[in-house]
């Protein structure tokens, strides 16, 4: 009995660890997810991304420049790249929906995710290598 112990311990400590589950099927929503379309427009070859930890999101691509947040001091900041984009019109219902706190993913049966806020829409597809 005492050498289950330890192994006790090891188990419980790495089901603290783990990452919130928030899809309907037990799947985490947590990782990099492209966008198929914003505000029902598809974005065709354009990346537009987030990254998602523990139901937050954290960073992405808005079409021109890589993003991230940073927490300092209970205050939220956008970390860029700030490279000169052309004017893109899917830019305002990305940052609407990419910069509504606190964030509500919603998975959807298909595998896909939906993000919503201040009347715009995004719905995003698990992201793969080539997407980021």
């Amino acid at each position: 009995m005492t050498g289950l112990l330890p192994l006790l311990v090891l188990a419980l400590a790495a089901c603290a660890q783990m990452p919130e589950r928030t899809e309907r099927s037990g799947e985490s929503i947590d990782g990099a997810w492209q966008a198929l379309a914003i505000d029902g427009r598809p974005v065709g070859r354009t990346l537009y991304t987030v990254n998602v930890e523990r139901g937050r999101v954290t960073g992405g691509r808005d079409g021109c420049n890589h993003w991230g947040y940073q927490w300092e001091e209970g205050r939220r900041l956008v970390v860029s790249t700030l490279i000169g984009c052309h004017s893109d019109p899917l830019q305002a219902g990305y940052w609407a929906v990419v910069g509504a706190e606190p964030w509500a993913p919603e998975p959807r049966p298909d595998g896909t995710m939906q993000l919503r806020a201040a009347g715009h829409s995004a719905l995003f597809r698990r992201a793969v290598d080539g997407d980021r």
